[in-house]
């Protein structure tokens, strides 16, 4: 589901990287503004939203587990002798990040109803300025 999410995701950039090509023009508030209203995928964004979410809350019903938890930190040895040591600090780093939050609802909900207030903004094309949200 993250890899479909993430794909969805490149997929509604590329899109907009390529008007932006078409149209020989470089990456700016402005020029992004035009872009997203021009290849007009609102609703499409609104389901790369959902996505994230749903990724979310799925990953954190998974890693919140205390068993999987406990079995991380069994292995940091035996990745750090296989050379996996990047990869093993790599999720330790994401752990490690995850741990202040009191709970994924606490930042993917105002994270969400945010980016959503900016697609409604952006595809509103009667306001000026499409990015901020007042």
């Amino acid at each position: 589901m993250g890899i479909q999410a993430a794909i969805f995701a490149i997929e509604l950039d590329l899109h907009l990287a390529q008007w932006l090509l078409d149209q020989n023009l470089p990456v700016n508030a402005d020029n992004m503004l035009a872009a997203y209203r021009t290849v007009d995928e609102g609703d499409e964004r609104r389901v790369q939203i959902a996505n994230l979410k749903d990724v979310c809350y799925r990953t954190d019903k998974h890693l919140n587990s205390f068993m999987l938890k406990k079995a991380f930190a069994l292995a940091k040895g035996a990745a750090y002798r296989s050379n996996y040591q990047p990869l093993y600090d790599f999720i330790d780093a994401g752990f490690k990040a995850m741990k202040p939050l009191s709970s994924v609802s606490s930042f993917i909900e105002p994270f969400c109803e945010r980016e959503l207030l900016i697609v409604d903004e952006v595809h509103n094309g009667d306001k000026p300025v499409g990015f901020g949200v007042s």
